[in-house]
């Protein structure tokens, strides 16, 4: 207990087991911003849109290929785009991806 540890001098570690655990699930877990809104995966090959979204390359194919009204407006915001295939993967933010979650890419 907290007045033990006070008693003897020891500082005490408050941080529980789970605790621990779950912040290194979060940590190793892409952070939303890193992940595609359509299909919910980490973008391997992002494309970002004028309105500043991103977007798995696969999934704004499927989208364009559909021929759907949507596919020229941002599937969040629904701005005005021009997407066509091929599609301009985003390289940099690909880099960033790879450096800060390898083994969610290496999937």
């Amino acid at each position: 207990s907290r007045l033990l540890a006070s008693v003897h001098g020891q500082p005490m570690d408050t941080s529980s087991p789970s605790a621990e655990s779950s912040k290194r699930k979060r940590e190793a877990s892409p952070d939303a911003q890193f992940c595609c809104v359509l299909c919910l995966e980490v973008l391997l090959d992002p494309v970002s849109l004028r309105c500043g979204h991103n977007f798995d390359a696969t999934c704004m194919r499927k989208l364009i290929q559909s021929g759907a009204e949507l596919a020229r407006r941002c599937p969040t915001c629904r701005a005005q785009s021009q997407l066509s295939d091929p599609l301009q993967v985003n390289t940099t933010l690909r880099a960033l991806i790879e450096e800060k979650y390898p083994d969610a890419v290496a999937k």
